[in-house]
């Protein structure tokens, strides 16, 4: 990947595609266990830092949610983009993905179905240390990234480690931040953390290819849960 942010219990990895400028490649690794996991376009101006009404890629590690049973785990894992309710928090009220996707593996040789032109592939790892999306996309669900280095994207990120309710992700395992694709360039909560990538202040490739054999290496300890989506 050329890109790295870290944002401290989690760590966003991408790269523009080399075949497709409209495309990123990404991965986003949560430093927990699998209760659910997800990132997407914050809301801006929406309340609770723009969590409300953000458009997200969510995994699960079960499905059929029910608010007193929570998660059938029975039901395996699943990814899907969601838009999270305007006013309400909770997941009961915004648990009807907003596109569902089509299971497949995760080499990469899907057309979308949702878009004639655009290929969007997620995944989702999980073992007893880790958990990462991989994606493919041009954007989430009805949003696309900005792409072209004209301006950075308004992003939040989320995850819970304790249970499978989909309940509080509690105050570490939460972000705002914002990315220019194209350079590099970050902010965590509107403070710059990542200069663009022709500035030598960039984090090296060296410190790049480290982060990534650390969470590929985690990954792989133990026992590793794996499912592919095309949308």
């Amino acid at each position: 990947y050329d890109h790295v942010l870290t944002m401290g219990n989690a760590t966003l990895l991408w790269s523009i595609s080399p075949d497709d400028s409209s495309v990123v490649n990404g991965r986003f690794v949560f430093n927990g266990l699998f209760g659910w996991l997800a990132f997407g376009f914050a809301n801006v101006g929406g309340n609770k830092n723009g969590m409300h009404g953000a458009t997200i890629i969510m995994a699960h590690p079960g499905g059929n949610y029910s608010a007193k049973t929570g998660l059938d785990m029975s039901m395996g894992p699943n990814i899907n983009e969601y838009v999270i309710d305007p006013q309400q928090s909770s997941f009961r009220f915004w648990q009807t993905p907003v596109t569902t996707a089509a299971p497949g593996s995760v080499d990469g040789n899907f057309t979308s179905t949702e878009r004639a032109t655009t290929t969007k592939i997620y995944s989702v790892e999980a073992n007893d240390c880790f958990t990462a999306i991989t994606f493919k996309a041009n954007g989430i669900h009805d949003k696309v990234f900005t792409l072209d280095g004209t301006g950075m994207d308004e992003l939040i990120w989320a995850a819970n480690a304790e249970d499978y309710f989909v309940g509080y992700h509690g105050p570490e395992n939460r972000g705002r931040f914002a990315i220019n694709w194209l350079n590099g360039e970050a902010k965590i909560n509107g403070v710059l953390v990542n200069s663009p990538k022709d500035d030598d202040s960039t984090t090296s490739g060296a410190s790049r290819k480290s982060i990534l054999a650390a969470s590929t290496s985690s990954m792989t300890a133990g026992a590793t849960m794996l499912l592919g989506f095309v949308l």
